[in-house]
């Protein structure tokens, strides 16, 4: 583990460079919210929070950096936080003077398997002398909002950034049509793309909601009453408007990692199978629609023992909402 940097207090004014995927734009923004408390000046750069900039009222959000205007745009900073060290800029070390990375506090998973948050809250930690930094990251709704005021309304968010992390849309339809059945009121988000090759939903009676802005998609799930979906950063929005998620994970030793984390939520992850070709392959088949509703009740039950229907592993343990909504 790192030890703290004797120079981080001197380091006043700091850009914290974003991935290009949601979830981990929304983990690094609790880096984001411990330096603002602990009075850094924190400029963030990422389209994915600039397109949420609403609820981030706090926080100075720039869209993305470009590689050609990086150097010009960050002259002005005394630090400048990556997660990895080619990602998103490739030559970060090259066009600043003091480049910060994460990567070097991410141990591999099969000697630390706590949750990339955590190990997030040890790098406020170590790399800035913050002590007992705090799991939230500043999300706030708008005041005519009213959490998860639509209780009977389940977001399900169907689609992946890649096709082998995603379910299988029949038993996505199925699974809606159980939810209906059961008195849920269950609505398939996406975006507007994704809504064309999704537009069969409407001939079994289901409705499809497209979103141009992830700030509107935010506004539905923060008044919506639970969340099911793929492995994907959407599932992540949810959990940190705190709505109760079920999570289906092709790899559960990733859902240890990387799952949602600021609400409670199960990971549903396939039923064992011998050789990695074969999960590749088949992994979606061995997760059915009972088990992911099972999941879904044991969360409605607000059951504090084990949920025996997330893995073959068993439950990876809800997390507790730290983070602020109001």
């Amino acid at each position: 583990m790192p030890t703290p940097n004797s120079n981080a207090l001197e380091r006043k004014k700091i850009a914290l460079i974003l991935s290009p995927r949601l979830g981990d734009s929304l983990l690094l923004m609790s880096v984001a919210h411990n330096l603002s408390a602990a009075e850094f000046q924190v400029t963030v750069f990422g389209d994915f929070i600039s397109d949420l900039r609403d609820w981030f009222p706090h926080v100075s959000i720039e869209p993305a950096l470009g590689e050609s205007d990086a150097e010009t745009r960050l002259a002005e900073f005394d630090g400048a936080i990556q997660m990895h060290r080619t990602i998103p800029l490739k030559n970060l070390q090259e066009i600043h003077a003091k480049p910060i990375f994460f990567d070097q506090w991410i141990v591999p998973d099969k000697l630390d398997r706590r949750h990339a948050l955590v190990q997030l809250l040890d790098f406020c930690r170590d790399e800035f002398g913050i002590q007992n930094p705090s799991g939230g990251n500043g999300i706030s709704a708008n005041a005519g909002l009213r959490h998860r005021h639509f209780s009977q309304r389940v977001i399900i968010h169907p689609t992946a950034s890649h096709p082998a992390k995603a379910w299988s849309p029949e038993r996505f339809r199925r699974l809606a049509q159980k939810l209906g059945e059961r008195g849920l009121n269950p609505v398939f988000v996406m975006s507007p793309a994704e809504r064309v090759e999704w537009r069969w939903l409407g001939d079994h009676g289901l409705e499809a909601k497209a979103f141009a802005s992830l700030s509107e998609l935010a506004a539905l799930l923060y008044e919506s009453g639970w969340f099911i979906g793929n492995d994907s950063g959407i599932g992540h929005l949810a959990s940190n408007l705190g709505i109760s998620t079920v999570s289906i994970f092709p790899r559960p030793r990733t859902a240890k990692r990387w799952r949602p984390i600021w609400a409670p939520g199960c990971v549903v992850a396939h039923a064992w199978l011998p050789t990695g070709a074969l999960r590749r392959r088949f992994w979606r088949y061995t997760v059915t629609v009972d088990r992911v509703i099972r999941s879904l009740e044991f969360l409605m039950n607000g059951s504090s023992t084990p949920c025996t229907n997330c893995s073959s592993t068993g439950l990876i343990a809800p997390a507790r909402h730290t983070n602020s909504t109001g």
